[in-house]
C-alpha cells in the first residue's frame, strides 16, 4: 500500500462526481458480424469513467494480492443491499475492488455491473471517508 496524498484524494472526489453523474457505464454489444459474416460473441463496451477508475485503482494502488474466489466474507458483503461500506476497513474495500476487477476478467460484465448497481460508487465514498481521515497515513 503507499501513502494518499492531497492530489489522490481531489482525483478520487472527481471520481465519485463523475460517476454520480454518469447515466450509461457501458453498452453491451449484440449481433455484430465480422467482414466474412460470422457472428462475433456479444462483448461490453466500457464508459469513460469505467476507464477512469481502473487507472486511478492502478495509480493508488488498490489491489489486492489474496485468493478471491475464496472469499465468502466478500460475497456476502456484495449480495448485501444494506451494508454500510463506510464501516469496512480500507483493507476490506481493497478486497472488494479487487474481487470486482478480477471477476470481470472471468464474467464480462461485472464490473460495469458494480457501477450500474451502485456498489463501486458505496466504495469509493468509504475510500474517501478513509482517506479523509488519514490523509497522510497508510491503508
Amino acid at each position: 500500500m503507499r501513502t494518499i496524498q492531497q492530489k489522490d484524494l481531489q482525483r478520487l472526489s472527481e471520481l465519485i462526481l463523475e460517476v454520480e453523474n454518469t447515466t450509461s457505464f457501458g453498452e453491451l454489444i449484440v449481433g455484430e458480424k465480422d467482414e466474412e459474416g460470422v457472428n462475433i460473441f456479444p462483448y461490453y463496451v466500457s464508459s469513460p469513467v469505467v476507464s477512469k477508475f481502473l487507472r486511478l485503482g492502478f495509480d493508488l494502488n488498490l489491489d489486492s494480492n489474496f485468493d478471491w474466489t475464496h472469499w465468502d466474507e466478500g460475497v456476502k458483503i456484495l449480495n448485501d443491499e444494506n451494508r454500510d461500506y463506510s464501516l469496512l476497513t480500507c483493507e476490506t474495500l481493497c478486497k472488494l475492488v479487487t474481487t470486482i476487477v478480477r471477476k470481470d476478467r472471468f464474467c464480462e460484465g461485472e464490473l460495469i455491473c458494480s457501477f450500474e448497481n451502485g456498489v463501486m460508487l458505496k466504495i469509493l465514498k468509504a475510500f474517501q471517508k478513509h482517506f479523509e481521515l488519514n490523509l497522510q497515513s497508510n491503508f
